[in-house]
């Protein structure tokens, strides 16, 4: 029997301009999601629950994005300072609030993945010189490089799991590849599937990542990558070019791809059934949707976080089993 998917609006912020809501992170129970609506002072980052709805988390200043959560609610993501051009990455917890975590010097810091134990992951100029250099903060030792710089090249991390293991991309000059690292073997870079490029964007707790990679054919096509089987195509929705953003502890990959007619669709991938388009799966247009696009995160439970088009308007959406209950006891909205 075909599993019967449901699609649910998360919501958005009242606005007196452009109305929208972006999702960018969900957790592994799927009970909580994260990203950023609309709001007077621009992008606002919120935390989504299905008792509390979506609900504002603040701010350091200004603007505010929430880029990932994890299973205790906290999450991190950037925010710009009060009159000023810097943006800090940030942690927010539901008890403390959001805590500024600097930067390496520079003046922009950007966190971008956190884990259960509540390292967070991301990227911060380094000193003076506007290049971006992957970073490691926990609470005990601050913000950290953890590869080894040269000047001129830059690193980015987008991911960390709950061994520690983080991935992102490392650019050196003519390179740009995907990475893994942890604290015993250090980097391993993961090569490519065509010339000088690859990115990984987000691993799960058996170590296995995924992202996009050059192809031979002169494109870029998602990839999953593990230290058995190495890196692996896993194709497109028909077009030329896809890209992988999360794979949960099951293997199952969510991203985005191009149709054979040129639209960009949100995909579920497994190794069961390839890849998928996103709404053909939930029957999207049934529901009154124009699009699934940009899926960005899927929990353990299965459930998707993506972006739902309606007449050229982005809401944050949730996609998830009918009959989902969660793993903290209450069951999915109406």
């Amino acid at each position: 029997q075909a599993i019967e998917y449901r699609i649910i609006d998360l919501g958005r912020f009242d606005c007196l301009y452009a109305s929208y809501a972006h999702v960018y992170g969900i957790n592994e129970y799927g009970n909580k999601a994260t990203g950023a609506s609309c709001s007077d002072l621009g992008d606002a980052a919120f935390i989504w629950d299905a008792v509390n709805g979506m609900q504002y988390i603040g701010t350091l200043g200004s603007r505010s994005l929430g880029l990932s959560i994890n299973n205790n609610g906290q999450i991190t993501g950037t925010s710009r300072l009060l009159d000023s051009s810097q943006e800090h990455a940030f942690l927010w917890d539901p008890s403390t609030g959001m805590l500024d975590l600097g930067t390496l010097g520079g003046d922009v810091s950007v966190g971008r993945g956190i884990n259960n134990i509540g390292q967070v992951v991301g990227d911060s100029y380094f000193g003076p010189n506007p290049t971006p250099i992957a970073f490691l903060w926990d609470n005990v030792n601050g913000m950290q490089t953890f590869i080894e710089t040269v000047d001129g090249w830059s690193s980015t991390a987008f991911d960390v799991n709950d061994q520690g293991q983080i991935t992102g991309q490392y650019n050196a000059p003519g390179e740009h590849h995907a990475y893994i690292w942890d604290p015993t073997n250090g980097m391993q870079t993961l090569g490519s599937l065509g010339p000088g490029f690859s990115l990984g964007a987000g691993i799960n707790n058996n170590g296995q990542v995924v992202g996009s990679t050059a192809t031979m054919e002169d494109t870029v096509h998602a990839f999953l990558w593990d230290a058995t089987n190495g890196m692996q195509d896993i194709g497109t929705l028909g077009g030329a070019y896809s890209r992988a953003s999360d794979i949960n502890d099951h293997g199952q990959i969510v991203g985005s791809s191009d149709t054979g007619s040129g639209e960009s669709h949100a995909f579920l991938w497994d190794i069961e059934n390839g890849m998928q388009d996103l709404c053909v799966l939930a029957r999207c247009t049934e529901s009154g949707w124009d699009n699934i696009d940009d899926a960005q995160g899927i929990a353990n439970n299965g459930s998707i976080v993506a972006t739902g088009e309606i007449d050229g308007e982005s809401y944050a959406v949730l996609i998830m089993i009918n009959d989902t209950i969660f793993s903290d006891g209450f069951e999915d909205p109406d």
